[in-house]
């Protein structure tokens, strides 16, 4: 996928290999070697990433998000810790310019000791001077888009960091009450209640939820121009949710205690994952086409750009 990456042993070149094939995409505009020296270096362990060169430190060996979210069962005080390392990841990228654009926790692995990684930047876009993105083309996964980002595939969207808060949102949504909060049978029933979020954006009864986790997800869920993040990360980290607790610190966060280390039986261990259903080949009835989406007509999404041949 990406060639252009120096290897200093097999070992190292195999694990760069399949880390390229997980995190770095085609369409992307950030090279391999960006993304080692400063992404990676920011989201990931970077001490030990620039000492050793040893991914074994953040690859995703127990899995990822969206496997854990369906064999364990995430309290509250779960959710603020993922929610919180996805925010520090988030700025990390904003901080060097770039907006995520497919938050989800398909895109969250975890590394040997369970803290969050994020990864696959295939939709991230660089932002201009004035730290916003002007493009015609909606991108992203029909679940977490963003109002903005959906507009855009009718016309120019205008838009900066802050879609990547809303995907948050979901995604803590999604920890707490089991589902994501637009989810609909259809992708235009999905979209029909992203652009009318005020309208649609319930809770159920069934469920007890903090007063400090509705808020936060209402402050994600909301328009553009009052959304929790718009004016930057330091008022969502100072938002009640994150600071009634005291078992860590934005500081302290990344060598805290983890709220669940997936179990781990040797290296090659992969039983963290979902494992894939092989066929022989695509049929009418087997094929299935990818949740996320780049295309800016509706008859094109579920639809994701590949180069290969």
């Amino acid at each position: 996928m990406v060639n252009n990456m120096a290897s200093t042993g097999n070992d190292f070149g195999q694990r760069t290999r399949l880390l390229e094939e997980r995190i770095v995409d085609p369409r992307s505009s950030i090279s391999i070697d960006s993304l080692l020296d400063s992404i990676i270096a920011l989201i990931y362990d970077s001490e030990g990433l620039k000492k050793t060169k040893n991914f074994d430190g953040f690859y995703g060996k127990c899995g990822d998000l969206i496997t854990l979210l369906t064999r364990y069962e995430i309290n509250e005080n779960s959710a603020r810790f993922y929610c919180a390392e996805v925010v520090l990841a988030l700025d990390a990228i904003h901080s060097m310019g770039y907006i995520h654009r497919d938050v989800k926790p398909d895109n969250m692995l975890l590394d040997a000791r369970g803290h969050l990684k994020l990864a696959d930047f295939g939709t991230c876009i660089k932002m201009e001077k004035d730290g916003l993105v002007r493009s015609d083309t909606a991108v992203g996964t029909p679940d977490y888009i963003s109002p903005e980002i959906l507009k855009s595939q009718s016309t120019t969207g205008v838009y900066g960091p802050e879609v990547d808060w809303w995907s948050v949102g979901v995604f803590l949504y999604e920890m707490l009450l089991g589902e994501t909060p637009f989810y609909a049978e259809s992708l235009v029933g999905t979209y029909h209640k992203i652009m009318n979020h005020r309208d649609n954006l319930v809770f159920p009864d069934e469920i007890p939820l903090s007063t400090d986790a509705r808020a936060l997800i209402c402050a994600f869920l909301s328009d553009r121009s009052t959304r929790l993040g718009k004016s930057g990360v330091g008022e969502i980290k100072a938002h009640a949710f994150f600071i009634n607790q005291n078992e860590w610190t934005w500081e302290t966060i990344r060598k805290a205690s983890v709220p669940i280390v997936p179990p781990l039986t040797n290296d090659e261990d992969t039983s963290n994952f979902e494992e894939i259903e092989k066929c022989d080949g695509p049929s009418e009835e087997s094929f299935s086409v990818s949740k996320t989406f780049v295309g800016n007509q509706l008859s094109f999404v579920g639809f994701s750009f590949s180069n290969e041949a």
